[in-house]
């Protein structure tokens, strides 16, 4: 009977060592994932902080208006938390479209480097040929940050 014993740290650099094919791909791979994973927390940053705001602001008029919940303060904080919330979020999205544009490098160079693999051994595994996928999976990161700003220039303009 054969042990399912995983392979070492030493092990796994040896194996990727002797295909510098695989590890490359192992390489971009692992900065493609990182920059998916920054996305997603910059992406968190901004659903909480907005939510955050977006409390605050609807709190100022639970009453009927600022000016009755927090005296004289009540209109400076009427503007106040929507240009937070609209600086926040465009330095979030600046911060999310980096991230978009580091991905889209990190996916041509894969591409590039399996195109040259692929040419001398096709059973090296290949990607995904779906683009209209990848980019489906980036329209909440790149349009929502958008869609939250608008909220915000939308309250600053109703007064």
């Amino acid at each position: 009977m054969e042990s399912s014993v995983l392979p070492t740290s030493t092990d796994r650099s040896s194996v990727l060592t002797d295909n510098p094919d695989r590890c490359k791909y192992d390489i971009i791979r692992g900065r493609m994932d990182h920059e998916d994973v920054l996305i997603t927390n910059r992406l968190n940053w901004l659903i909480t902080s907005q939510s955050f705001l977006f409390a605050a602001y609807a709190a100022l008029f639970r009453s009927g208006g600022a000016q009755q919940v927090v005296g004289a303060e009540g209109p400076l904080l009427a503007r106040l938390i929507p240009l937070i919330g609209m600086l926040s979020g465009i330095l979030i999205y600046t911060a999310i479209i980096a991230g978009v544009v580091a991905l889209m490098h990190n996916r041509s160079l894969l591409r590039t480097h399996l195109r040259a693999v692929l040419s001398r051994d096709p059973d090296f595994p290949a990607m995904q040929r779906r683009r209209p996928m990848a980019w489906l999976a980036l329209i909440a990161p790149v349009f929502l940050p958008l869609v939250l700003v608008g909220a915000w220039i939308a309250l600053l303009l109703q007064d």
